[in-house]
């Protein structure tokens, strides 16, 4: 799952990267209408977007900022390559879940 991370060079544009959350329950049995919350890592508070899952138990396709692809082409990179987000998933009658992905 692409995750963010904020761009600390002004010369590196910032990538997109998508994300598509399936929910499923101990049964593999797809949940519908799950809220899917996205927070970026560190701010719990801050909500980036909200999804809810269809029939399938999926969301529409979340597009989140990603850094530079280059960054993880680099032998030499001391910068993160990658993004975090905390994503918290909740569902009537189903136990709350968070995750860092």
């Amino acid at each position: 799952m692409p995750i963010l991370i904020k761009n600390d060079r002004q010369d590196q544009a910032e990538e997109t990267g998508a994300l598509r959350v399936d929910v499923v329950n101990e049964r593999e049995e797809p949940v519908a209408g799950a809220e899917i919350l996205v927070f970026e890592t560190g701010e719990p508070e801050q909500v980036l977007t909200k999804s809810t899952t269809d029939v399938s138990g999926q969301t529409d396709v979340i597009l989140l900022d990603a850094p530079p692809l280059i960054w993880s082409l680099e032998i030499q990179n001391d910068r993160q390559p990658y993004s975090e987000y905390n994503i918290r998933v909740t569902a009537p009658g189903y136990e709350d879940l968070t995750q860092s992905r």
